[in-house]
């Protein structure tokens, strides 16, 4: 019988991105796994198993902590495999820098300046990944040793 869990991995090698963001991020995988692949008859039974143990359009979701490192090896493991996984690449990842080096960052074509936040910090953005997914079985060996050594994100 089929386990099925969702494992969201979350960058710990980010310091700008604290529990707040982590929590958003999470979000946005969660909707991109359903809005990109909601079709997929691995999603659909994923949620009718979680309906089946009373849950209201959910099931199973395990995050894990995670350097961009682990991301790349993990998903590129994980895509081999009958499971629905991918990263999620954050369009306008914020992060704050101190007033000093705003001359020198404005020039940076990838970065947007947003708006100055205090007197010693600017607000900008980046595209950044910042997390991943992957819903398989819990069941198969070969998809639940590519997060053993993952561990929970605190």
């Amino acid at each position: 019988m089929k386990d099925l869990v969702t494992y969201v991995l979350v960058r710990t090698d980010l310091p700008s991105l604290n529990t707040g963001k982590a929590l958003a991020q999470s979000h946005h995988a969660g909707v991109q796994l359903l809005s990109k692949h909601a079709e997929k008859p691995l999603v659909r039974e994923y949620i009718e198993a979680g309906m089946s143990e009373g849950a209201d359009f959910f099931n199973t979701t395990l995050t894990l902590a995670a350097k961009f490192s682990d991301i790349e090896h993990s998903i590129s493991l994980a895509k081999n495999l009958d499971c629905v996984c991918d990263i999620v690449i954050d369009p306008s990842y914020p992060f704050l820098v101190d007033i000093e080096l705003d001359p020198f960052l404005k020039s940076v074509t990838e970065l947007t300046r947003v708006k100055q936040v205090s007197d010693s910090q600017v607000l900008y953005t980046r595209r950044e990944l910042t997390c991943a997914y992957a819903l398989g079985d819990r069941n198969d060996p070969e998809f639940a040793s590519i997060f053993s050594d993952l561990s929970l994100l605190k």
